[in-house]
C-alpha cells in the first residue's frame, strides 16, 4: 500500500506540472491534479512518521486549494 501512495503522489504530481505548464485551457485542472498528489504524499508522510513533511503536504494543499478556487471557481 505504502508503495502505491507514494507512485500515486508521484504520478499525480507530474501531471499537475505538466498541464499548469502546457498553459491551455485545462490548465487549471493541474491544480486538482496537485492537491491529489498532496493529499497522497500526505498520507505517505504519516505512514512514514515524518512530520516535516506532513506538514509541508500541508501547506501545499493549502496551494493547491487556493489554486483550484483561483482557476476554477
Amino acid at each position: 500500500m505504502t508503495r502505491f501512495v507514494e507512485w500515486f503522489g508521484a504520478t499525480a504530481g507530474v501531471i499537475g506540472a505538466l498541464m499548469l505548464a502546457s498553459n491551455t485551457t485545462w490548465s487549471g485542472y493541474g491544480w486538482l491534479a496537485f492537491l491529489a498528489s498532496n493529499i497522497a504524499w500526505f498520507a505517505y508522510a504519516a505512514m512514514q512518521g515524518v512530520k516535516s513533511m506532513l506538514l509541508m503536504q500541508l501547506v501545499f494543499a493549502t496551494t493547491s486549494l487556493i489554486g483550484i478556487y483561483r482557476w476554477l471557481v
